[in-house]
């Protein structure tokens, strides 16, 4: 089918090809797939269609965008220590020095747009004044290398049905 420039048939039989290997529990040549090939092959389905359907892997970049705003409005930010606001009232009798309530560093859409600006910057950005917590790093690097992995599954899938 490719010496014939058919990529569409081509492409086909791929996707049946990749089916096949991925649903198959069977052996192979006395050699059982290894569970490791068996969940790369699962994700590789889900996220691309094996590289053949691109709103897949735009559709997983978007999710895993909210995902990350998500988990940064909730447990992804460290509260501010310490305050720099003026005092709002002492309790002379105990020597308490009330505060008021600060806000936080990120807020309303802020957090859709950390993740947004995480997910296109691969080296941290040196202007940045949020601290994560320790979830909200994990979800930081899972996002700035997911991210582009799951966009170039997309590229190439359009390219793929261009080239056509």
């Amino acid at each position: 089918m490719e010496d014939n420039k058919n990529e569409p048939g081509a492409a086909d039989f791929f996707y049946g090809e990749m089916e096949m290997r991925r649903l198959g529990h069977r052996e192979r040549l006395n050699r059982p797939a290894s569970r490791a090939e068996r969940w790369l092959l699962h994700g590789y389905w889900a996220l691309s269609g094996y590289g053949l359907r691109a709103w897949r892997a735009f559709t997983a970049v978007a999710m895993l965008i909210l995902a990350a705003a998500l988990v940064f409005s909730t447990v992804g930010i460290a509260a501010p220590e310490g305050t720099t606001a003026k005092a709002d009232s002492v309790d002379l009798a105990t020597g308490t020095i009330n505060y008021p309530p600060q806000e936080p560093a990120v807020y309303g859409w802020g957090y859709l747009e950390l993740a947004l600006r995480n997910s296109i910057a691969l080296l941290r950005n040196t202007g940045q004044v949020v601290d994560f917590t320790a979830v909200g790093t994990v979800t930081d690097v899972l996002l700035r290398l997911l991210t582009p992995v799951l966009l170039g599954f997309g590229l190439l899938a359009l390219r793929g049905r261009t080239k056509r």
